[in-house]
């Protein structure tokens, strides 16, 4: 297999790190597996595997039950809620002692932490007691670094392939529809549509991996007064050589131009160049030939423009039209 290149690894950090601030915890836990994106999943994996197998050596737990208690380990680790105040390196995860203590015979807490101290070291960094349950901090970097790994092992599937994810309980196979990132015609692609497209895409995979019937939906946003001042815009400011060079930027800066003119008759009391553009979409509404063919041109000029940004990412959804 060749190998990842940094943009490859930099954007597979990113959505390790995405997951681990974004994601919901009882996901993160027990139904992180949408592609490039389960490492709460695989940590916790990776952990309680450890754990276990440090207290299989010790004689404190059968070998049967290793694999038995690998297969419920969302009773057994969960991650710590992300506050504005949460550091980097407090604790990540927590292993509930009480579910612990029903299978593994430990005479005392601390019989557990001397034990659990022999995992401490490579992606474990830290196992300390707090009340009923012991807090486990990983360290971000080797845990990163682990993740890569497997997604170079794994290639496409990663996030779904070798993981025996037990059955959800208490549901069945649905139908899910998710629309995302919904930006607007003649409109740049921003940082708010793109936080949109990465959390509709993450929930996408998600709902498709856990076996239900996912339909993508982005509804480009297209139609209202807007667009009448945008072909009022193009009326009078356009340039069809500008448009065909750049589209989003032509438009937008088309768009920019005419909402400043109306802002401007706002302050003289003078309201004309809003009625013009009102005026323009209503023949858009009426179905005049002319405004439904800027309307289409601008339309279909700002999909070509934004599925590039959505093939970067390999994004795939269906077009309202």
């Amino acid at each position: 297999m060749d190998t990842f290149s940094h943009r490859e690894q930099a954007k597979l950090s990113f959505q390790c790190l995405f997951t681990a601030f974004f994601m919901p915890k009882h996901y993160q836990t027990y139904h992180c597996t949408s592609g490039g994106l389960h490492t709460g999943w695989h940590c916790c994996r990776y952990t309680l595997d450890k754990i276990l197998r440090t207290l299989s050596k010790h004689g404190k737990l059968a070998a049967a039950e290793v694999e038995r208690l690998e297969r419920n380990v969302a009773l057994l680790v969960t991650t710590q809620d992300v506050r504005k105040k949460t550091r980097l390196g407090e604790p990540q995860y927590k292993l509930d002692l009480a579910s612990l203590g029903r299978t593994v015979q430990i005479s005392s807490t601390q019989g557990l932490m001397d034990i659990l101290a022999q995992i401490q070291g490579d992606v474990v960094r830290e196992c300390t007691p707090d009340k009923h349950a012991v807090m486990i901090s990983v360290d971000p970097h080797t845990f990163h670094k682990e993740v890569l790994d497997v997604v170079q092992r794994e290639g496409p599937s990663f996030g779904s392939a070798s993981l025996n994810l037990p059955p959800t309980e208490g549901t069945s196979q649905q139908t899910v529809l998710v629309e995302y990132s919904s930006p607007n015609i003649a409109k740049p692609f921003h940082a708010g549509h793109l936080r949109s497209t990465i959390i509709g895409h993450f929930t996408a995979n998600l709902y498709q991996h856990l076996g239900h019937t996912v339909h993508r939906v982005n509804y480009l946003g297209d139609w209202g007064t807007q667009f009448g001042l945008l072909a009022l815009g193009f009326q009078r400011y356009g340039d069809e050589t500008s448009l065909k060079e750049d589209p989003l930027l032509h438009l937008f800066k088309v768009y920019v131009e005419i909402n400043q003119k109306v802002e401007e008759e706002k302050q003289s009391k003078s309201n004309n160049t809003y009625q013009q553009g009102l005026q323009l979409f209503t023949k858009l509404e009426q179905g005049d030939p002319e405004m439904l063919k800027l309307w289409k041109q601008f339309r279909e000029l700002s999909l070509e423009e934004y599925q590039k940004m959505y093939q970067v990412k390999d994004i795939q959804w269906i077009p309202i039209r």
